[in-house]
Order: structure tokens, then C-alpha cells, then sequence
């Protein structure tokens, strides 16, 4: 059986290696946003995916304190308190990501049948990030021992991105604008 502490201890020292914390700087910070700029990144896409990031912290206070709950207090199994701390973090976060990180999508569609129209294709989207994530959760703790609260965590993070691509283009709807005398796509 593998060692939790090595496990965690060598998952700790990647991440030091890779993002190099302690070199994170306003200054870099800005520059790497530049970076992306000039790889053809919008300024638009980075300031609504940093919204959605931020939301997302909101979803995974509610996610882990419901987690607990569900586990610590509760006893329900692991896959059980996953599956509804996840659609309580999902109902917390489509309505504050409809507020916020696409309130110029969903100003564009008010109606109250459009709203329930982008909330069940966001909890069809999120649903399948938390068939996602039971998978990478089981994985990383039946596979390498880690806790299931680091597990968890892990597995929500790359879920992130799944929900974040998927949600723009599918549950609000957002496609490339293009141009009108050229008919060439703008980003």
C-alpha cells in the first residue's frame, strides 16, 4: 500500500515545481496575462473565466462543507455525499454565475422559461462533470491512498474546466461573433 504522507509529500513538491508559488508576483501575474493576450486570448474570455473561477470558490466552499456534512455527520457513503454536496454547489453556482460571469449572456435572455432553459442544460453539463469527478475521486483514492478531502479537491479542480468550457458554448450559448464585411471569425 503506498505511503499517504510520500503521496501527498511528492504531490506537494510537483505542484511547488510546476507553479513556483513563491515566484508569483502582481508583476508576473500581469505579464502572463499579457502572454495570453498575445496568443490570441481575449481579454473578455480571461476576465469571464477568472468570474467563473471566483464563483467557483463559492461552489467549493458550499461543495466540502456539505461534504463533510454528508459524510462526517450523516455516514453516507462516499459516492452519495459527493453527488449531493456537488448539486447544491451547482444550484449555488449557476444562479451566481447567471448574475454575474454571464450576465451579458442572460440579459439577452430574460424570459423566465430561458432561464430554466439555461439551468437545466447547466445541471445536465454539471451533472456529467460529477459522473467526472466520482470517477477521478475513486481513482485517486482507491488507486494512490490519497485522502479523500485532497482527492476530492483535485478531482474538483480539474472538473473546473470541463464545467467552464462546456457551460460558455452549451448553457449560455456563447458563440464567436464574426466579423460583418468579412465574414471572418473574431475572438
Amino acid at each position: 500500500m503506498i505511503n499517504l504522507g510520500q503521496t501527498v509529500h511528492h504531490f506537494v513538491r510537483k505542484i511547488l515545481i510546476v507553479f513556483k508559488p513563491h515566484k508569483i508576483t502582481g508583476k508576473n501575474f500581469f505579464y502572463f496575462i499579457e502572454k495570453l493576450e498575445a496568443k490570441g486570448v481575449s481579454k473578455e474570455k480571461i476576465i469571464r473565466f477568472s468570474r467563473f473561477v471566483v464563483v467557483g470558490f463559492s461552489g467549493l466552499f458550499v461543495d466540502m462543507t456539505t461534504f463533510g456534512l454528508f459524510r462526517e455527520v450523516i455516514n453516507l457513503s462516499l459516492t452519495k455525499s459527493t453527488i449531493f454536496s456537488t448539486e447544491l454547489a451547482i444550484i449555488n453556482t449557476f444562479f451566481w454565475n447567471d448574475l454575474w460571469t454571464f450576465a451579458d449572456i442572460s440579459q439577452q435572455q430574460k424570459s423566465f422559461s430561458k432561464k430554466l432553459k439555461r439551468f437545466v442544460k447547466y445541471n445536465i453539463v454539471c451533472l456529467s462533470g460529477v459522473i467526472l469527478q466520482v470517477l477521478i475521486l475513486h481513482f485517486l483514492v482507491r488507486t494512490f491512498g490519497i485522502n479523500e478531502y485532497l482527492a476530492k479537491f483535485m478531482a474538483i479542480v480539474i472538473v473546473t474546466f470541463w464545467n467552464f468550457w462546456f457551460n460558455l458554448k452549451f448553457s449560455w450559448g456563447a458563440k464567436k461573433k464574426k466579423g460583418k464585411a468579412s465574414g471572418r471569425v473574431l475572438k
